[in-house]
This record gives C-alpha cells, sequence and structure tokens, in this order.
C-alpha cells in the first residue's frame, strides 16, 4: 500500500507506441468492407502490362480463313472458278463477316502498308473483281458484291495509292462492259419504241 501511495507512482502502465508504426491506406465506401488502394508500384506493373499485351496483339498476324487461302491460291494460280464457288455456298451473313474481317480500323497504326495483311488482301479482291468483270461472268453476281465491298473498305480504298490504281482499273474495265451492254439495251428499246409506236 505504501507504494502505491507513493507520489509519480503510476496505477496502469503506460502504453508506448513504436516509431514504425504505420497504417494501410483505405478507400472509403458506403459498405462495411474496408477496401485498400493499390500500390503504385502495382499500378506501374498493371499498365506496363496492358502495354505488352497491346503490342503483341498488333504484331499478331491476320489469322487467314479458308475464304482468303482460297483467293490467295486463285490469284497464283490465274484461276478464280474455285472462289467464286466458294464465295456463292457461303451464306450472305458469312460472306458480309469474312469481308469485314479485313477491315482496317486503327488508322493510326504505324505499320507499314506493305506489311499489312489486310491490304494484301483487299488487293487480291480489287484483282478477282477485275478478271471477273473483263470476262463477264457472274455479272450480277460481281455487281452486288462490289457494292458490299465498296460499303466496308471504300475509306480504306481512298487513303491508299496503291489500292487506288486497282480502283481505276476496275473503273475502266466495268465502263467498258458497261457500255456494250447499253448497246443491247439501247437495241431493245428502239425495238419497243417502234412497236409501240406502230399501228395496227
Amino acid at each position: 500500500m505504501a507504494e502505491l501511495d507513493q507520489p509519480g507512482h503510476n496505477k496502469s502502465p503506460q502504453q508506448t507506441y513504436r516509431a514504425d508504426t504505420f497504417f494501410l491506406p483505405s478507400i472509403p465506401s458506403l459498405s462495411s468492407e474496408i477496401l485498400f488502394k493499390p500500390s503504385e508500384g502495382t499500378n506501374e506493373e498493371s499498365d506496363a502490362q496492358n502495354t505488352r499485351l497491346e503490342e503483341s496483339s498488333k504484331k499478331t498476324d491476320l489469322p487467314v480463313s479458308k475464304f482468303l487461302q482460297i483467293l490467295k491460291s486463285c490469284t497464283e494460280k490465274e484461276n478464280f472458278a474455285p472462289f467464286t464457288n466458294h464465295i456463292k455456298s457461303l451464306s450472305p451473313s458469312i460472306l458480309d463477316m469474312e469481308l469485314r474481317m479485313l477491315q482496317i480500323i486503327d488508322d493510326d497504326d504505324e505499320q507499314e502498308p506493305e506489311k499489312r495483311q489486310e491490304l494484301h488482301f483487299i488487293e487480291l479482291l480489287l484483282d478477282y473483281f477485275i478478271h471477273e468483270i473483263s470476262c463477264r461472268s457472274n455479272f450480277e453476281y460481281i455487281q452486288a458484291l462490289i457494292r458490299l465491298f465498296l460499303k466496308i473498305h471504300g475509306e480504306t480504298v481512298r487513303c491508299q495509292s496503291k489500292l487506288q490504281e486497282k480502283a481505276r482499273k476496275l473503273l475502266e474495265v466495268q465502263s467498258a462492259v458497261w457500255q456494250k451492254i447499253d448497246k443491247l439495251f439501247q437495241n431493245t428499246r428502239c425495238v419497243i419504241t417502234f412497236l409501240s409506236n406502230s399501228q395496227l
């Protein structure tokens, strides 16, 4: 009891805090769960990983489908009949998908045009159109296919000088063939006009 009555004697041990005490930073939330802030190093690592994934995706070659394989093979053999038979066997939705697979979305990509597979296959398709129109094969079907092709890839053709040259050649062939067809139409129109004006 005498010891307890001595002045300066603490009745309870004094709490001391270490100098190296630290607290984990947390994020305020409405729920009862405690959310901790990720460290800056973690953010930097995730950003670096995302950058590597984006770069690797750009370097990945375009997957070559059966559609493109047949197109390339027929171009090398200069015989497009198998390719025509193949695209005729496809449904409209599948054919539309095959053409859109070549669509160039990342216009800001710094990759050289010569190394882009999409541009190479677009050029092969233009060669196919030129060949078919020159041979007057499947005229109506090819016209519908060209319309869909230009709807999807028209802007790409406009921006690439090499594709513009192919487009000019396609226009020349198309105009020459259409003039011959128009002459046939003119003959038909003349006959119809003569018969409609003749008196029975």
